[in-house]
């Protein structure tokens, strides 16, 4: 994922768009693997298969069905608002996000069936493209939303970082089932 071309640098959003499909049929590999009476299974430490698909979900969603509200300008963060982010910082800051408190909004429950998890997952990816699709990346440097962890950023960078936190839990969750 260290490869991932920082938004600094991106030339078309269907590189992004692409690059998250790529992660995501890898994680649909993954958990297509775990046995359905094993999805929900409490896991040693960190969160079980079904929690973290959840997560997933609920992150890539929550941002994907804001995304024409925010470039409307109905609410977000307008460009003069949205530093310069340190994608290197930043990077190390995704790929070990060790003792960060999700909001409530992507907190999983942990109840999410192995059926439901993965039809969620694809719905987010549709809303997603649907709401990226004829967009440049210019479109979406200018306007932006408050990160938890990460401060303010634009819709452009929140696609990178999305990326690459769903990588990250890709890695913890082919750690926890091999």
């Amino acid at each position: 994922m260290s490869t991932l071309t920082t938004p600094d640098k991106i030339q078309n959003i269907q590189e992004y768009v692409s690059a998250w499909q790529i992660v995501r049929k890898e994680l649909l590999d993954v958990l297509g693997t775990v046995a359905p009476e094993n999805f929900q299974k409490t896991a040693v430490s960190g969160w079980n298969p079904s929690e973290i698909a959840e997560h997933l979900y609920l992150t890539q969603f929550n941002v994907a069905r804001v995304i024409p509200v925010i470039l409307a300008g109905k609410f977000g963060l307008t460009r003069e608002e949205i530093p310069a982010l340190d994608y290197s910082k930043s990077y190390d800051q995704i790929a070990r996000p060790r003792g960060v408190k999700n909001p409530d909004t992507v907190s999983p429950t942990g109840k999410m069936a192995k059926d439901e998890a993965l039809e969620s997952l694809q719905k987010a990816m549709d809303k997603l493209i649907k709401n990226t699709t004829g967009k440049s990346p210019d479109d979406l440097r200018s306007r932006g939303l408050d990160h938890p962890l990460l401060g303010k950023l634009s819709l452009l960078d929140w696609l990178w970082v999305m990326i690459l936190h769903e990588g990250s839990h890709l890695s913890a969750l082919k750690a926890k089932v091999q």
